[in-house]
């Protein structure tokens, strides 16, 4: 996991609402994110593409987990019209992938070429098509997280409400 102690562009949001961090980590497997959320007790901060409205990025001496370097498609299924991947995948690039089977990801979020899908579950995104598409929440089928306690689980699709649409306060999106 790379560690970064300082890096000025994750003390501001997207509203320029500033704070301070500790830290600046980049997980590149799921273990990595497991072992700091146990062994840490700073306040951690998981990142996407920096795009929430709502102040939940600004950091108080936290630690900024930065979920860019999960940016796999691990599975895409065209007879299902299904795909599995990680939270730091962009949704400009989700899409350029999916045009080539004559599909695409319908959310269509404010900034595609910055936000993350990870950060679009957290937000329940909707974008300018919500009354033809709804939210995130109608286009996930099942989640695996990182809890508190540093436990990975899998989220079925009667407990997404759990996580969807709470801004990471309950889980590590992975």
């Amino acid at each position: 996991m790379k560690l970064i102690k300082y890096k000025q562009i994750y003390e501001k949001d997207i509203n320029n609402l500033t704070g301070k961090a500790a830290a600046i980590v980049y997980p590149e497997s799921d273990e990595e994110i497991i072992k700091l959320v146990k062994s840490s007790n700073s306040d951690l901060i998981v990142r996407g593409g920096g795009t929430s409205f709502t102040g939940a990025l600004i950091p108080n001496n936290s630690i900024i987990i930065d979920m860019s370097k999960k940016d796999k498609i691990l599975e895409l299924n065209l007879e299902r019209k299904t795909i599995y991947i990680e939270s730091g995948v962009i949704l400009q690039d989700l899409n350029d992938k999916l045009k080539k089977y004559n599909l695409e990801f319908p959310i269509q979020a404010f900034f595609p070429k910055l936000e993350t899908i990870g950060g679009m579950i957290a937000k329940n995104s909707c974008g300018s098509r919500e009354i033809k598409y709804a939210r995130m929440m109608n286009w996930v089928e099942s989640l695996e997280v990182i809890n508190g306690k540093g436990e990975l689980i899998k989220v079925p699709k009667s407990d997404l409400s759990e996580f969807i649409g709470m801004e990471g306060i309950t889980g590590i999106i992975l």
